[in-house]
């Protein structure tokens, strides 16, 4: 036997903690568990989805979320860099957990990046205020499929987000005021998308840079 083989008596318990692993460590079809390895920090963000509803925001939920809104807020994800607050938001999404409740926690400084089209419906007034208050150094916004907001409330989110680079507006209430305030503000543009913006006609922002799809 190699030096560092493993006996059958270790097999056998190697085998049974798999099949007694939690079932949240095989619930996601990442290329990490077809390879048969996880990394620490996705175990433990793979925890908190699976525990986002009844212990990271359980307390948010119950005494605070349907009485305040809060412009600003500190929760327990604000000391979290923007590459894993992004991750759980994406993984959030993917499992169907992410809530009004979590999404209002997730919503830092430091977020460069975020998503929102598998989840449209939580695009919301109340929303859109905290996403202008709290993430001015946003880079890249999916609001895709949100058709529940004016493009007031759009035009009022843009004037505090002048750091976007790429913007996702496809199927929503865009109209010509909401690119008027795009042209004017967000000058650091380079990628728009508004395919399937009825509202929108034939005239196009007309930033040099930018690359614009109808």
């Amino acid at each position: 036997m190699p030096l560092y083989g493993a006996s059958k008596g270790d097999q056998r318990k190697k085998l049974r903690r798999q099949r007694e692993s939690p079932r949240w460590m095989d619930s996601h079809s990442m290329t990490e568990e077809v390879q048969g390895t996880l990394s620490l920090t996705r175990l433990c963000l793979l925890s908190v989805v699976d525990n986002i509803n009844t212990i990271w925001v359980k307390d948010y939920s119950d005494k605070y979320l349907d009485h305040y809104i809060f412009r600003q807020i500190m929760g327990p994800f604000n000391v979290l860099c923007s590459d894993l607050v992004e991750d759980l938001i994406k993984l959030l999404c993917i499992k169907k957990r992410i809530s009004r409740a979590s999404l209002d926690l997730l919503l830092v400084p430091q977020l460069r990046t975020l998503c929102l089209a598998t989840c449209p419906g939580l695009v919301t007034t109340v929303v859109c205020t905290q996403i202008a208050a709290r993430c001015s150094h946003l880079s890249c916004l999916d609001f895709s499929g949100a058709q529940q907001i004016s493009s007031k409330i759009l035009s009022q989110t843009f004037l505090s987000l002048p750091k976007l680079r790429s913007l996702s507006l496809a199927g929503t209430t865009t109209d010509s005021s909401v690119l008027r305030v795009i042209v004017r503000n967000l000058t650091q543009l380079a990628h728009l998308d508004l395919s399937r913006c009825h509202l929108v006609t034939s005239a196009r922002p007309s930033q040099a840079n930018t690359t614009v799809l109808l």
